[in-house]
């Protein structure tokens, strides 16, 4: 009896739907609110046909968003009849903005009697930002502007965030009006594909939103020297003049660098003209699509300036952030054309800690912690132990492979000895300190490993003791503290005061570090006759059965305060002796007995 009832339930389905399909529509309409709202109302006129004829019962409202014929976020809810109001209606909230398909399933129970599909629903904006971010700096940044309610961020519109360094942001915290690209999927989001790749799923979203409402308004926040993002995600979706800003975002100390190789000549100002009229006719070969697939990324960083005298001709607002907006960061050779930069108001200083402190003078610390995933309890049993902090500063992979951290990392260790606790902060695009092989030499010294994904100004501004060292940064220029600046690695001191990024802060450093045995390389001796001074009158200090040891040329800064009561020694890391240098360089060096 119980399989001829399961049987004539299943017939009974299945003649109800043979009989919806021979219906025609029932008129199902999905109705938006209106611009900048992601609500919709479901009506559905054949309701009663539903309830009377059928048996129907419910209905399931399914939305889905796609791209690439691939379903990519899906928004679904079994409504009860009873649930709908006098007219019919149903009302629900979507999350993101842009183009969806609707989906009317009548039901009976699990049956599903008739279907109603390929509906579209199109929700558009009048405003929306895009964060396209590349590296650390320009990330932080923004992150830091969005909670400071300085007004630099329109906070009350959309913000779709697409960054490369995508374990930056806890992408289940992001604060109200701040999304992620609705075209990539969750796994998308959570990989390391580079920006290039990013920009295509941001391209193809502001296309559709541009489709949706030709109006829409844009402010693209891109990193100054990665402007090739612009090509797909502005120009090649000829969103019209007077539509959009744009705001550049200091990518750090490589900025400036860039920056200067950009102005490296004598007439800052004709050099100036001549990328303008470059730039406007580049913009046009993109816009008009005579120049497409471009992604010559080192060739539009000359426009970096230039772009924003171009756009706004075309009224279209631009602006750049930078860290230290001053002349020692800039460094350029015409001395009227940089002070012309430096009072550019379109060009803004964005200090690090000032940026902090604005955050919480705004209460606004608990929030910006959640989106960072920030957590320092790792700190917690050092202080317990009343030890100093010390945080070592990594820098890229292929760097630390060809200068490796550890003998650096150990002088210091034995220098200071259980004074400190010891962390190690990796550079954030290097994710191989994943691996616990990797972090293993790490652990064997003593060596606490941080998250790499967090910008170290952050352990930093939320722990003000924490002591740095490590190769040359940006953080050095961003804490200001010359009581946290402790050691540079890789450098003399005599290079590092010569080079521009580093002059303005290395002199507030305690000790430099430097490979006595690698002489070709320009951050320690190659090319600066003071610093082979140096090392000339070190290496005849060395004790000839130590001559093919690591050793290490150490310099402590005493120009400022008082280091030590040397200025010089060598770190014979082969062995894991430190033998300070009496004398002077003139005089001649030796070693301490």
């Amino acid at each position: 009896m119980r399989k001829l009832a399961l049987i004539l339930v299943m017939c009974l389905a299945v003649s109800l739907f043979a009989c919806a399909a021979g219906e025609t529509a029932w008129d199902v309409k999905v109705i938006p609110e209106g611009l900048d709202s992601s609500t919709v109302r479901v009506e559905l006129p054949g309701m009663d046909r539903l309830s009377n004829n059928y048996h129907g019962d419910r209905v399931r409202l399914l939305f889905q968003m796609s791209y690439d014929r691939k379903v990519i976020k899906e928004e679904s809810r079994i409504v009860e009849l009873s649930e709908f109001d006098d007219e019919n209606s149903y009302t629900m909230e979507l999350p993101y903005f842009g183009k969806w398909m609707f989906t009317a399933e009548y039901m009976t129970g699990d049956v599903i009697i008739k279907r109603e599909k390929n509906i579209p629903v199109n929700l558009g904006v009048t405003k929306v930002n895009f964060m396209d971010g590349v590296a650390t700096t320009d990330v932080l940044i923004e992150a830091l502007k969005w909670f400071t309610e300085d007004g630099s961020i329109d906070t009350s519109i959309p913000t779709i965030v697409n960054i490369n360094r995508y374990r930056a942001f806890d992408y289940d915290n992001l604060p109200e009006n701040m999304y992620t690209n609705p075209l990539m999927t969750d796994a998308e989001i959570h990989s390391n594909v580079g920006y290039w790749v990013r920009a295509d799923w941001t391209k193809q979203y502001v296309k559709e939103l541009l489709e949706i409402n030709p109006d829409t308004y844009f402010n693209f926040y891109v990193s100054d020297i990665h402007l090739r993002l612009l090509a797909p995600i502005c120009y090649y979706n000829h969103i019209p003049d007077g539509q959009y800003s744009i705001t550049l975002v200091t990518d750090g100390s490589a900025t400036y660098t860039v920056f200067r190789d950009i102005y490296n000549g004598e007439n800052g100002f004709e050099m100036h003209e001549n990328y303008m009229k470059e730039f406007e006719e580049f913009r046009a070969s993109l816009r008009d699509g005579s120049l497409p697939n471009y992604d010559d990324r080192y060739f539009i960083r000359r426009y970096i300036y230039a772009l924003l005298d171009v756009e706004e001709a075309h009224g279209n607002p631009a602006r750049w952030w930078v860290v230290r907006k001053s002349g020692d960061t800039f460094g350029l050779p015409d001395a009227e054309f940089q002070a012309k930069v430096l009072a550019d108001p379109r060009i803004t200083s964005n200090y690090i800690n000032n940026l902090l402190s604005a955050v919480s003078a705004a209460g606004n610390d608990e929030g910006f912690k959640q989106l960072y995933s920030f957590d320092d309890e790792i700190f917690g049993s050092a202080r317990n132990e009343g030890k100093k902090l010390m945080m070592f500063i990594g820098t890229s992979a292929a760097l630390e492979k060809t200068y490796p951290p550890f003998d650096y990392m150990q002088f210091l260790i034995t220098y200071f000895g259980d004074e400190y606790a010891y962390y190690y902060k990796g550079h954030p695009g290097n994710y191989t300190l994943d691996s616990e092989s990797v972090q293993q030499p790490y652990k064997d010294m003593g060596v606490n490993m941080l998250d790499a994904s967090i910008a170290a100004e952050l352990f930093m501004y939320f722990n003000p003791d924490i002591c740095v060292a490590g190769y040359e940064s940006t953080l050095y220029q961003n804490i200001g503290d010359v009581e946290q600046d402790v050691a540079l690695f890789r450098r003399t001191y005599e290079t590092a005061m010569d080079t521009t990024n580093l002059a303005f802060y290395a002199d507030k450093m305690d000790i430099f570090i430097a490979d006595m045995t690698d002489t070709e390389d320009t951050f320690t001796f190659a090319g600066n006759e003071k610093a082979l001074k140096v090392l000339e009158a070190a290496l005849k200090a060395v004790p000839e059965e130590e001559a093919g040891d690591r050793n290490y040329l150490v310099e402590f800064n005493n120009t400022s305060r008082q280091v030590n009561e040397y200025d010089f020694a060598i770190w014979n890391a082969s062995k894991g002796v430190i033998r300070y240098l009496a004398g002077s360089v003139e005089e001649g060096l030796s070693p301490v007995e």
